[in-house]
Parts: structure tokens; C-alpha cells; sequence
């Protein structure tokens, strides 16, 4: 296999899942949220890259089209994944609305412990619709169509964006900190959120249907 032809393939995936993740989702708030508190980033960051290589190589073997050939799948995990995205904006408003609560995180008196702190982003990630459709079946179509041999190394490339991104994102947010010790700033990410999340609910629910 020529070396230009795996270095493509790599930067390509590199690329196309660096896109996809610098969009500000629930997994990424969750991630802000833990930095900003320093509470648990490692194990959030741990559990974010490894679910993301878990997603993204279950793309390349197969999974993208299983989605593809069983509309179904899709249909349910759409339908599933919106409940949840409409039930994590209304956590997000709910926070929005009364800031106190949000302002705690900062000092970490409101953030639960590791295993509850693990429980909630494995969910967050495992039970997003947005999360699998693009890891599994966009990017996991986008490796397949590089040709035998090539998909492993455009997933390799995904998955080291992946990693970068979660270490930047959990280890480097710590440097906004003192600008959350103020209740206003955190009403601004709580509503943006919840008004996010619920956009990206409704239209993979209309999608969906």
C-alpha cells in the first residue's frame, strides 16, 4: 500500500471527524462542565476516546450498513436518542433558570462521584442519536469508501481527532474558570444548550418520522 495513499486516508479521517466534533453537543458540554469543576476530566476523557474508537470501528466492520440496509435501526435509535436529547435540554433549562445550581459546579458541591460522574457520559455518548449516526454511519461510510485496506488507517485518523479533541477540550477549559464564577455566564451555556439540544431533538425526531 503506497505510503501518499495511507497518509490521505489518515489526514482524511483526521479531518472529517474533526469537523463533526467541534459542533457543541451534549457530550461536549458534559466535558466543560467536568473541566471547569476539575472533577473526574480524566476518566471523562478516557471514557469519550474510548467510545468514540468503539463507535468509529464498529462503523468500519460493518455497523454503517447495517443502518444503511435496516432503516429501521436508525428510525428507533432517532426516536430513542430524541427523548433523551429533549430530557437533557430541559436539565439544561432547568439549570438556566436558576443559576445558584449551576455556579456550584465551579466548585464542584453540585457534581456527583466518579462512578454516577461515568454512568452519565457513557449514556450521554451510548444513548445520542447524533453521536452514533455520525460516528458509525457517517464516518464508518466515509472509511469504506476509501477502499480495502485504506478504512483502518481513516479510522485511525478519526479516532487520534477524537483524542485530541477530548484532552484539549477536558484538560484546556480550565483556563476560562474564573469567568464562570459569575451565575450569568453559566445561564448563557445552560440556554444555549437547552435551546441547542432541543433543535438537534426535534429535527432528529422529524427526521426520524
Amino acid at each position: 500500500m503506497p505510503a501518499t495513499t495511507v497518509t490521505a486516508a489518515a489526514l482524511l479521517g483526521f479531518g472529517a471527524n474533526l469537523a463533526l466534533l467541534t459542533s457543541l453537543g451534549a457530550q461536549n458540554t458534559f466535558l466543560i462542565r467536568q473541566g471547569l469543576a476539575h472533577r473526574h476530566v480524566g476518566l471523562v476523557v478516557g471514557i469519550c476516546i474510548v467510545s468514540d474508537a468503539l463507535l468509529i470501528g464498529s462503523g468500519i466492520t460493518g455497523m454503517s450498513q447495517i443502518l444503511t440496509t435496516h432503516p429501521w435501526v436508525p428510525t428507533a435509535l432517532a426516536v430513542g436518542g430524541a427523548g433523551f436529547l429533549y430530557g437533557y435540554a430541559g436539565l439544561s433549562a432547568r439549570r438556566a433558570v436558576h443559576p445558584s445550581a449551576a455556579l456550584a459546579a465551579t466548585t464542584g458541591r453540585c457534581l456527583s462521584g466518579a462512578g454516577r460522574t461515568a454512568l452519565a457520559i457513557t449514556a450521554i455518548t451510548w444513548l445520542n442519536p447524533h453521536v452514533l449516526l455520525e460516528t458509525v454511519l457517517v464516518l464508518g461510510t466515509a472509511a469504506t469508501s476509501c477502499g480495502a485496506g485504506n478504512q483502518w488507517w481513516f479510522g485511525a485518523g478519526a479516532i487520534t481527532a477524537s483524542a485530541l479533541w477530548f484532552l484539549a477540550v477536558g484538560f484546556g477549559i480550565g483556563v476560562l474558570r474564573p469567568a464562570f464564577t459569575r451565575p450569568i455566564t453559566w445561564q448563557v451555556l445552560d440556554g444555549a444548550t437547552a435551546l441547542m439540544m432541543l433543535a438537534l431533538a426535534t429535527s432528529v425526531l422529524l427526521t426520524a418520522l
